[in-house]
C-alpha cells in the first residue's frame, strides 16, 4: 500500500492501512515536517511497525522529456527523514 501525502494526516486512512497488517509506504512529498511528525507519532502510537516514509517528486517531466531538473529534486530530504525518524 501507499498512503498518498494528501492522506498523511487522515487518521482513519492510516489506521485502516495499518490494520491490514501489510507493509506500506507513507508519501511525504506534499507534507510539512509537522504533518510528517504527526503521522509518524500516530503510527507508532497505534503499534504500526511495517511502514516506511516515501520521499518522491511531484515535479513532472519537462516538456522536452528530460525528466526532473536536478536542482528541483531536493534529495537532502531523504537524509532529514532518516535522521529524524529512524
Amino acid at each position: 500500500f501507499n498512503v498518498n501525502s494528501s492522506d498523511l494526516n487522515n487518521p482513519d486512512m492510516l489506521d485502516a492501512v495499518s490494520e491490514s497488517g501489510r507493509p506500506f509506504f507513507v508519501s511525504t512529498a506534499m507534507a510539512t515536517i509537522e504533518e510528517i511528525d504527526w503521522a509518524a507519532e500516530h503510527l507508532h502510537q497505534i503499534g504500526a511497525r511495517r511502514f516506511a516514509l516515501l520521499h518522491g517528486q511531484h515535479v513532472m517531466a519537462s516538456g522536452n522529456n528530460q525528466g526532473v531538473p536536478e536542482d528541483q529534486t531536493n534529495m537532502e530530504t531523504m537524509t532529514l527523514l532518516r535522521e529524524r525518524y529512524v
